[in-house]
């Protein structure tokens, strides 16, 4: 009666009636059929929390089936059921095919409809009729009714997390926005988690691991160690999106910060309690700091270099399984011992999925390549271009290129023409993907020389090395490596090539010279590059990458001299070319790094810390939301002043709305949690 008496209000008073009476009516039914239970088992919620952790090991361990069977069994759990769905989720991500990202989508929805009903049973939809005048006989759910629900909402925000790598993986503008979307409900799960934790603690003063009932402290450690995980990966993923695509997130109000995300991946890790995350978060941190030390391209790597290889022990200790020996080869890759990297790789059962039997030949095809052992890089690539449905144009020009380099041309061409008809297509103008776009583009300059007669050596100039530059593979190279390829570099500038063939050699090898500590020499191989009369050579002739990629070449030269205002002048020279050329991306994560490089050598000179645009918005943000609580929800600020030590943090940006609080227990605890 009460909410009949407000219909007169409006249109929109009338609809928001009409929703609130049939939840009502829904939570009625609900209880006199038994469906809002006060109580949980303990003794099966423990039962579930140990078939996590188990299935967790047993996926960490190889034993892939094992796991399947242990969290198929309690699939109602909103944890297993997300341990389902992460298994899937590695196999997409070591192979990028469609079939195992669609598959993986296909095992989302049963984690939403167990925190659904996890919520349910917490009396969530009762706490909105409340407010609308109920009868208010329902009683307050318990501690541990409240944490299962949290533990279902962290396993959710899991699954769009997923949801939200699965649109990376697809490189599509239909992907990007389920990106987005995707990372928006996460953030705003966690955001709700969060705030909910800070309203227990308030409530319940003893709310810590330290003293509570085993079912309750197994819960808390697995929500805490899901919230680190999860805004841990979040916030790497919003501080290392390609520039184009980061600049959407902004429209969507995501903004992230690396250094928060290691910050939480660590506290993860180190986390005490048996938690299926803990190995997720150390996975995860290895994937960053693997990724920093094969792609960095100018500053120490020393620190990514000691906290991989601390992690990389311990988890290897624990779960000696081919995940970690894969970060062991990509980390070992890194440090410049592409032996140690073979030796990693080779503890990977490769029987057991095929995705780990295709990983494993793309990295042994690299490690290869970099030893200039190209037949065998040739072999390794051949196996990838028959059996796998992702990219394979892309592999059928490695294998090209590595018969080229080998001398056997005749097969080259045949793997070369094989590209067009085995290319991917996506988007919704059926365009292929830039990694089949520069295979497709290579693989057309070689066809038209081979048209117009040209020698074989002269079609393409050492495409392999080409494309180990545009993969910072250089870098990887010890000195004896970059040695040979130096030589190599030199005897093809002494061949009878096209001026434009001649830029592209000159750029890679004043980047060898670089490496090699030999500056003045790099910059005399740029000066051919940098001449004006140069740009529409290498414009016509496919070459154009050679004028941004020598601009960077040339910033980084000064970079390594010590003169950080010339480098930076070379690199924003850079960054702002507008012409249409191989691997933007990829030049584009050069250039971030660059000048990531340049802040910090700025900051160190200065003596003052450098405050970047995405740690002024996150700040922006936290006040805004610390406004607008305070406004609207005044009563829940004081009481969570009352019985929580919040501290905002200075130096930790925020993702989208969120504030970063530490909550303090009874015991003197401090847990970072957002």
């Amino acid at each position: 009666g009460q909410c009949d008496s407000r219909t007169a209000r409006g249109p929109q008073r009338v609809k928001n009636n009409l929703r609130y009476v049939t939840q009502y009516r829904e939570m009625a039914t609900d209880e006199a059929h038994g469906a809002v239970a006060n109580e949980v088992d303990s003794n099966a919620l423990l039962l579930d929390l140990h078939a996590e952790m188990e299935g967790a090991t047993a996926m960490f361990t190889d034993r892939y089936s094992d796991a399947e069977k242990i969290w198929n069994a309690r699939q109602h759990s909103a944890g297993c059921a997300f341990g389902l769905a992460l298994l899937q989720f590695l196999r997409a991500a070591l192979t990028f095919e469609e079939a195992e990202m669609d598959a993986t989508v296909a095992l989302l929805p049963p984690i939403h409809r167990a925190a659904k009903a996890a919520a349910s049973q917490a009396g969530r939809r009762i706490g909105w009729f409340s407010a609308w005048g109920g009868n208010g006989s329902h009683a307050p759910p318990t501690l541990l009714i409240e944490l299962v629900a949290l533990r279902a909402d962290v396993a959710a925000a899991g699954a769009e997390m997923i949801c939200a790598f699965i649109g990376l993986f697809r490189m599509s503008t239909s992907g990007y926005i389920t990106l987005m979307r995707a990372l928006r409900r996460a953030h705003a799960t966690y955001t709700a988690i969060v705030h909910r934790l800070r309203e227990l603690r308030t409530d319940h003063l003893s709310v810590s691991s330290v003293g509570l009932p085993d079912a309750e402290a197994g819960l808390l450690g697995v929500i805490e160690g899901g919230l680190n995980h999860g805004l841990g990966v979040m916030n790497l993923m919003l501080g290392m999106l390609p520039p184009k695509v980061a600049l959407m997130a902004g429209y969507f109000g995501l903004h992230g910060d690396r250094e928060v995300g290691i910050r939480h991946l660590t506290n993860g890790w180190n986390s005490s309690s048996k938690s299926m995350y803990a190995p997720i978060a150390a996975l995860a941190l290895l994937a960053y700091h693997s990724a920093m030390l094969i792609f960095r391209v100018a500053g120490d790597a020393a620190e990514n270099s000691a906290i991989a290889t601390k992690v990389l022990e311990e988890s290897l200790d624990k779960y000696p399984g081919s995940f970690f020996w894969y970060m062991g080869g990509r980390v070992a890759r890194g440090q410049h011992n592409l032996d140690a990297a073979l030796a990693s790789y080779s503890h990977i059962p490769c029987d057991s999925w095929q995705a780990l039997r295709h990983i494993v030949a793309y990295e042994t095809g690299w490690i290869k390549m970099l030893h200039m052992k190209w037949a065998e890089a040739a072999v390794q690539f051949e196996i990838l271009a028959e059996e796998s449905k992702w990219a394979k144009g892309f592999y059928f020009y490695l294998v090209g290129i590595c018969h080229i380099h080998a001398g056997n041309h005749t097969i080259a061409s045949t793997a070369l023409a094989t590209i067009s008809t085995v290319a991917r297509k996506s988007g919704p103008m059926g365009r292929p993907i830039p990694i089949e776009a520069f295979a497709l583009n290579r693989a057309a300059l070689y066809a038209s020389a081979l048209g117009r007669g040209v020698a074989p050596c002269n079609r393409l100039s050492l495409p392999a090395l080409e494309i180990v530059y545009f993969w910072n593979g250089f870098r990887q190279c010890d000195q004896a490596d970059l040695a040979v390829v130096l030589s190599l570099l030199e005897e093809r500038a002494a061949d009878p090539i096209s001026a434009a063939l001649g830029c592209g050699v000159a750029v890679m090898r004043a980047s060898v010279l670089r490496l090699m500590g030999h500056q003045d020499a790099a910059k005399i191989q740029l000066d051919a590059v940098d001449k004006a009369k140069m740009a529409k050579v290498l414009r016509k002739s496919g070459e154009e990458w050679c004028i941004p990629y020598g601009q960077v070449e040339r910033g980084l030269v000064h970079l390594e001299q010590g003169d950080v205002d010339s480098a930076r002048s070379f690199i924003e020279t850079a960054k702002s070319y507008s012409g249409s050329h191989s691997f933007e991306n990829r030049l584009q994560v050069w250039i971030k790094q660059a000048i990531g490089v340049l802040d910090d050598r700025k900051a160190a000179s200065t003596g003052k810390g450098v405050v970047t645009a995405s740690v002024r918005e996150g700040r922006r943000s936290a006040r805004s939301i610390a406004q607008t609580e305070s406004g609207n929800n005044g009563a829940l600020a004081r009481s969570t002043e009352k019985g929580l030590h919040e501290q905002s943090t200075k130096r930790d940006p925020t993702i989208g709305t969120a504030r970063s609080v530490s909550l303090t227990y009874a015991d003197g605890r401090r847990i970072l949690i957002l």
